[in-house]
């Protein structure tokens, strides 16, 4: 509620400084206690960055290009993750590498001074004035001439829920399942978002294991993640949000169980190849539905709603290596365990409606219509509802 109140560019900000400061902390942390509430604070600044710099970005780009955005956010993921393996390689001592990894966040103060705030949060939070002056000033920096015939007018009471006593109220994180709708939306992607984290970490820590240094073996799982993300703007483009999740989680799924067989078990190089192109498909899976959350919730509810879609992807995250752990003693329960949610998170996926190209909800009854008309066997996208 307090990212959706304040907007998109301050919370961007926001929690930034406050994810350096916590971070950098963590390096001084004199007992277990204080490190445990510092861990806590960049829990919580880090998932608020994510979020509210993913929004900004998806907000402020038009539908056509929301792919290519997305692929170059999952790449620069990829990399970044990728060079922390490296750094924890090169920097063996957690405290110093805690420290390097933080204090340079606080250069992103200086994106209170960059960028703008997204015209769509203004729309939806009424503040109509504001908005067309971005949009002129937009214009103006894309060499385009905004049209002066047009105007924009907000009836605010359109974005505030009525309660039955006539009063009104702001959007909270219970509207995202107060509607039958949303409802059955929220709980599909809480559920979606709960079995990506869940597997792509699970296996990330699984992948360790396949190498002598640990430290490469990491980095070479989460290299896959780079064609992936490249991969994620092709089936976007081809296949939509709807057949691209429902497709990359059943398959991954199935690579986890087909791994679980036990005539395979001998021969190693199958194994690896399917336990990577398990990863391979997951991380598709978790690109594409940071996209298709965000694009299914109104702009009233989307941050809230991504916030508690991330809730479930970290208790999914928290699961995952009490799990993988089995890999020492029960490696093909741990591949079933993986393989089996994933499966049945693709099948849900189904019953998402498709939002490629679509306009976007901005209110919560634009959110409980949207999608009505979509049929279970309709998979690829379709402008008919």
């Amino acid at each position: 509620m307090f990212y959706s109140r304040k907007g998109r560019k301050f919370c961007l900000v926001f929690s930034a400084v406050l994810l350096a400061v916590t971070g950098t902390g963590m390096a001084f942390a004199p007992h277990y206690a204080v490190f445990l509430v510092l861990r806590f604070l960049v829990g919580a600044a880090s998932s608020g960055l994510g979020m509210s710099s993913y929004i900004l970005m998806m907000e402020c780009v038009g539908s056509q290009y929301r792919n290519r955005a997305l692929v170059g956010l999952c790449v620069a993921y990829a990399i970044g993750y990728s060079l922390l393996a490296l750094f924890a390689w090169a920097i063996p001592d957690w405290r110093h590498l805690q420290l390097s990894i933080s204090t340079w966040i606080i250069l992103f103060i200086l994106y209170y001074f960059v960028i703008s705030e997204s015209p769509r949060w203004l729309h939806g939070s009424g503040r109509g004035k504001e908005c067309e002056q971005l949009l002129r000033r937009i214009a103006r920096i894309n060499g385009k001439t905004y049209p002066e015939n047009v105007t924009i007018e907000i009836d605010n009471s359109i974005h505030l829920i009525t309660l039955s006593n006539g009063k009104t109220r702001e959007p909270n994180v219970v509207d995202t399942v107060r509607t039958p709708n949303l409802r059955k939306k929220s709980f599909i992607l809480n559920y979606e978002w709960f079995v990506v984290a869940y597997v792509y970490y699970g296996l990330t820590l699984n992948a360790v294991s396949l190498g002598k240094n640990p430290y490469m073996a990491f980095v070479y799982s989460t290299a896959v993640e780079v064609p992936a993300a490249l991969i994620t703007g092709f089936l976007l483009k081809i296949c939509g949000r709807r057949l691209s999740t429902v497709s990359s989680m059943f398959v991954g799924g199935v690579c986890c169980l087909v791994t679980a067989l036990p005539f395979l078990q001998h021969i190693d190089w199958l194994i690896t190849f399917l336990a990577t192109f398990g990863k391979f498909c997951i991380t598709i899976t978790f690109n594409v539905v940071y996209l298709y959350s965000a694009e299914l919730y109104p702009t009233v509810i989307r941050n809230v709603g991504l916030g508690s879609n991330s809730v479930f992807a970290r208790i999914g995250a928290i699961l995952a290596p009490y799990v993988s752990s089995l890999s020492t003693t029960s490696p093909m329960l741990c591949q079933v365990l993986f393989g089996v949610p994933a499966i049945v998170a693709g099948v849900l996926a189904l019953l998402l409606p498709e939002t490629t190209d679509k306009i976007l909800p901005e209110t919560i009854p634009e959110g409980e219509d949207f999608g009505r008309g979509q049929k279970f066997w309709q998979l690829l996208p379709r402008d008919d509802f």
